[in-house]
């Protein structure tokens, strides 16, 4: 870094009207170290500027520092004669100190802009736009000196036109620093005609270039580049493509650095070309050099292969383009179908569903018709407003900050709003807000889709007021069955005591046939009691609520030895099969299998054994039970009477009952919604089977206990 400063010093004496340059890594306020350009500007009073830090693009900050680094070593060169630094080629073009001196203004210059010092960028650019035209001035009027050429050192390298600039250089100083000059320009022709500086400069660097690969003598470069240095053209050529990646309004940066096809061809045929074209040059040239062919058939060769190479490029790329746009076309045609089904999906939505899209904030920025015909507002009436515009303030506070919650974490909120028309109606809708994001995560739009719900929820409201009816007629209906079950039996107890007291205490007086009355009359109040009681048991089943894991063979078991009298009576067989455990009411499931056991007792055949087999079979999510005797059996036209209330297929005096038992089973079985039913055996007897989901009974559990 001291080596730098140094330069700089010794520049500040000589160079007072340009400026000096150091690089540095420490803030010049003395804070913390930064990396950047340090660098003191003159402006056009002669005054010596403040150093100022100059944040400028990567790219562009190492080339400008490169171009200014290797004027300063060009220049130092000629102050203290080092010949390597002047020519980097032995023998060849060495870079004028006024070439050296103009670069570094150029340079200079370019900073200026970047630091909006404009002024002080235009003079600069200005400066050597003047300096390099007096050159060019002084070759076309050969008896011409403004004595510019040793102005600073002598050239005592050159032999003709010693510390003058060659032509290119000067024309290439030119036409960079009016780029320069025309670069924040909007207007077409000050961009044309940068492309067209740009182009020049590009071509006589490239020009100089190939010549010093080639190893042309000087002697036979011409005038206007035998004077131009390497690193010369190698400077212009930084400069320039500085120029192009840092302007992206010219022309030919749209064209090279675009995104357009003909963009990405350029980017593939440009190195191509470069790298190719020079392969093909040096082989010919060196050919020719060597004495292999002559002049005219290398300049035919370098032509001819140039041609052929270039074409197999083309088509290589031609073929690469060709499959791409094949397969552009089989997009395009799977972008036209997806679009066609998405203007469909959104004309079914427009026609079923109430849209609308608002803004982060809940501004509404979009409505569709269907919006407008069910709310009753136009379209112009809700843009530009929230959806407060139909708040019905049926819903609470909590309700709308729990919605904004849910859709400002990102997440979907669903739920039934009731909103008010424009009209002061009411209507329901099913709302969906979806949470809609950019690249970067944030929330911007949302999108709300509704259904109109109105029916349904007057259809819902009438379902609950029914519900409520039907729960106030089953209280009734309890209350009927606490009457039954207590205040119809006490006077029925009571015609029954008074009865027996009657016969008692007359049984001496009375004749028989008033002790047969009083017989009847008894019996008949000992039925209605036993009747009342049969009923309040049909109106109380499938009422149980507490669903739990039953097990069957538990049940059974003490089923049967609650009958073990009657199955000893009747030398009855029960076979059980080792039966599930369930979900479902326990007591429904002991009534209904009491009532089903015990029918089977009771419908045997005379002086035929019963013999009962209770089994059960799995059905996908349903558990079918069957129960089989030998009995009596049911005639087949009387199957589907059984399950009626009080329907018996048999007298009293055969076969006692009231004809509840299987309707008080079917009951069971409907609360439970399973399925029961009756088919013929093979042999005599009856075959009984009912069935029950275990799903729907989880459904029923969570219907009837509210869970």
């Amino acid at each position: 870094m001291g080596e730098t400063k140094a330069v700089g010093t010794i520049l500040y004496f000589r160079l007072r009207w340009y400026g000096s340059i150091s690089i540095s890594n420490t803030d010049p306020s003395g804070g913390r170290k930064r990396r950047g350009v340090i660098f003191t500007v003159f402006d056009c009073s002669m005054k010596i500027g403040k150093t100022t830090t100059v944040n400028v693009a990567p790219y562009e900050k190492v080339a400008l520092v490169a171009v200014v680094v290797i004027s300063v070593l060009v220049m130092i060169g000629w102050f203290l004669d080092i010949e390597p630094m002047l020519s980097l080629i032995p023998n060849g073009s060495t870079m004028k100190f006024n070439t050296a001196l103009l670069f570094f203004l150029t340079a200079t210059s370019r900073f200026a802009k970047i630091k909006d010092r404009s002024l002080n960028a235009k003079l600069l650019a200005s400066a050597v736009v003047l300096f390099a035209l007096l050159t060019v001035v002084q070759d076309i009027f050969r008896h011409l000196d403004f004595f510019i050429d040793n102005l600073f050192v002598y050239d005592s390298y050159s032999d003709k036109n010693p510390g003058r600039m060659s032509p290119a250089s000067a024309l290439s100083f030119i036409a960079t620093n009016l780029c320069l000059l025309f670069r924040n320009t909007k207007l077409s022709k000050g961009i044309y005609l940068q492309d067209i500086l740009i182009s020049t400069v590009l071509f006589i660097t490239i020009l100089d270039l190939t010549t010093h690969l080639l190893g042309i003598p000087l002697t036979n470069k011409g005038f206007f580049l035998s004077t131009m240095a390497v690193h010369t053209a190698l400077l212009f050529l930084v400069l320039n493509i500085v120029l192009l990646t840092s302007s992206p309004d010219l022309n030919i940066s749209k064209l090279i650095f675009g995104e357009n096809l003909g963009s990405s061809l350029m980017r593939q045929m440009i190195p191509f070309i470069f790298i190719s074209h020079f392969l093909l040059s040096l082989l010919w040239f060196q050919l020719s050099k060597a004495s292999l062919i002559t002049d005219d058939f290398a300049i035919s060769g370098h032509t001819s292969s140039v041609i052929l190479t270039t074409l197999i490029y083309v088509t290589f790329i031609a073929s690469k383009y060709n499959r791409a746009d094949k397969q552009q076309i089989l997009l395009n045609e799977k972008i036209a179908l997806t679009n066609s089904q998405l203007k469909q999906f959104q004309f079914a939505l427009n026609e079923s569903s109430i849209v609308a899209i608002t803004d982060q904030r809940g501004i509404i920025k979009y409505v569709n018709q269907k919006f407008c015909e069910i709310s009753g507002y136009k379209k112009h009436e809700l843009v530009g407003k929230t959806h407060k515009i139909v708040n019905s303030g049926y819903h609470e506070k909590h309700f709308f900050k729990t919605l904004w919650k849910t859709i400002n974490e990102g997440k979907v909120w669903q739920g039934d709003i009731k909103n008010r028309k424009k009209d002061g109606n009411y209507y329901w809708v099913l709302t969906v807000i979806i949470p809609f994001k950019d690249k970067n995560g944030n929330i911007y739009q949302h999108l709300s889709i509704r259904q109109d719900i109105t029916k349904r929820k007057a259809v819902e409201e009438r379902l609950k007021k029914q519900n409520k009816d039907l729960k106030n007629k089953n209280e009734e209906i309890e209350q009927f069955a606490y009457i039954a079950s207590h205040d119809l039996q006490e006077p029925l107890r009571t015609l029954v005591n008074f009865t027996n007291l009657f016969e008692k205490r007359l049984s001496g007086e009375l004749s028989d046939e008033g002790t047969k009355y009083l017989g009847f009359i008894n019996n008949a109040a000992t039925r209605m009691s036993t009747l009342i009681a049969a009923l309040l048991d049909y109106s109380r089943a499938g009422s149980a609520k507490d669903f739990t894991l039953v097990d069957n063979n538990e049940i059974i078991n003490t089923i049967v030895e609650d009958l073990s009298k009657k199955i000893s009576e009747t030398k009855a067989q029960i076979k059980v099969a080792e039966l599930p455990t369930i979900m479902a009411p326990e007591l429904s499931m002991r009534v209904l299998w009491q009532n089903l056991i015990s029918n089977a007792l009771k419908f045997s055949r005379e002086n035929v054994p019963p013999i009962i087999n209770i089994d059960y079979k799995q059905l996908g999510d349903k558990i079918e039970f069957t129960i089989e005797d030998n009995g009596i059996g049911i005639p087949e036209h009387s199957i589907n009477k059984v399950f009626k209330i009080f329907q018996r297929l048999h007298p009293d005096k055969k076969y006692q009952g009231h004809g509840l038992g299987l309707a008080l089973c079917k009951k069971i079985i409907d609360e439970l919604d399973g399925n029961i039913w009756i088919t013929k055996p093979e042999h005599e007897g009856t075959k009984l089977h009912f069935s029950l989901n275990q799903k729907t009974n989880e459904e029923t559990r969570l219907y009837f206990t509210g869970g």
